[in-house]
């Protein structure tokens, strides 16, 4: 029986810290030790991808219509993942992702949601159900960019 495939999604905003955590993700020995490891970005934020090592590959998602259950296919076909990463921002809903037919040895483990502490509240104010979506499905929300300020419980309350 073929070894299923562990996909790891990231969402949240633009300049929320997917591609910096996703860049942190990459130094652990797990990463390290994958034959393949691909990254499907599905924005082009502020922070760029380097340094990727040999066992990485890149995909960026210009447009909506490409992500789907076909280029999903082509990379299942062409790089035989060990490991998926997939960044994923407000152009495709989490939804949607969920809702594509995913090669079949793909397994999504962890949905991550990334979210910038010191925006959130504005967030929450001005597009709740946009910003909800965010993390909406997540096994894991990580705040970020928080201080001495940050209001932590009411941050986790409003998660919940």
């Amino acid at each position: 029986m073929e070894e299923a495939t562990p996909v790891f999604m990231f969402t949240g905003f633009v300049e929320s810290g997917k591609t910096t955590m996703i860049q942190r993700w990459l130094t652990q020995d797990f990463f390290k030790e994958q034959e393949k490891v691909v990254i499907i970005a599905c924005e082009d934020g502020f922070t760029e991808y380097e340094n990727l090592a040999d066992n990485v590959v890149l995909y960026m998602v210009e447009n909506k219509e490409d992500f789907n259950a076909e280029f999903l296919a082509e990379i299942e076909k062409k790089d035989a993942p060990t490991a998926v990463l997939l960044e994923n921002n407000c152009m495709v809903s989490a939804e949607e992702v969920l809702d594509i037919e995913w090669p079949e040895n793909w397994d999504l483990v962890q949905i991550s949601a990334m979210i910038d502490a010191s925006k959130f509240d504005q967030q929450m104010k001005n597009m709740r159900s946009i910003m909800t979506e965010q993390f909406k499905y997540a096994t894991v929300v990580v705040f970020n960019r928080c201080d001495e300020n940050t209001k932590k419980l009411q941050l986790r309350a409003a998660v919940k």
